[in-house]
């Protein structure tokens, strides 16, 4: 069994990326300065964890290690079907699409929402209000998939992934 370290910043930034999220999606009001300061805080975290990845621990946590190769998604996902078990020192293709798209969701959500409150041009567009929406939405289902990979995964390689956030191991 493979042990997967994760360093402490990496986890501080996965911690404080998710109190946002929870924060911004059923506590803040939306629309509402703490919601509003709340979603810039998140999209800075997310640019600096790319870039906490990208320049320190030799690129390990870097986005560059997502295997976005639909080939290897294809590959993986017949290999789940089958019951095939395949580790990944990193993150396998789905978790690698899920990531990036939570990522790109929670940037996507920080400019629409700046868009909706500091640009006047847009004030009161019912179309950006209804797309920053459905990203949310779209957010939401992205986190529940993120809980049943981590499921699966621990279920399957018979470790405890969800442990690595906590204590940087999964053993």
């Amino acid at each position: 069994m493979k042990v997967h370290f994760i360093p402490a910043p990496v986890r501080l930034f996965h911690w404080g990326i998710a109190l946002l999220i929870v924060l911004n999606l059923y506590i803040f009001e939306h629309g509402k300065n703490f919601h509003q300061y709340a979603g810039y805080t998140c999209v800075g975290l997310v640019v600096m964890r790319a870039l906490l990845g990208r320049f320190f621990y030799e690129k390990k946590f870097s986005f560059d290690r997502f295997e976005l190769r639909i080939s290897e998604l294809k590959i993986f996902v017949h290999g789940l079907l089958k019951g095939n078990k395949r580790d990944f020192v990193g993150h396998n293709p789905i978790a690698s699409y899920v990531y990036l798209l939570i990522w790109l969701l929670v940037c996507l959500l920080g400019v629409s929402g700046f868009l909706m409150k500091e640009i006047d041009y847009f004030w009161g567009n019912e179309t950006l209000e209804e797309a920053h929406e459905i990203m949310s939405n779209g957010l939401i289902a992205l986190v529940l998939l993120h809980f049943i990979g981590i499921t699966q995964d621990s279920l399957s390689m018979k470790r405890k992934t969800w442990k690595r956030m906590f204590t940087g191991k999964d053993s």
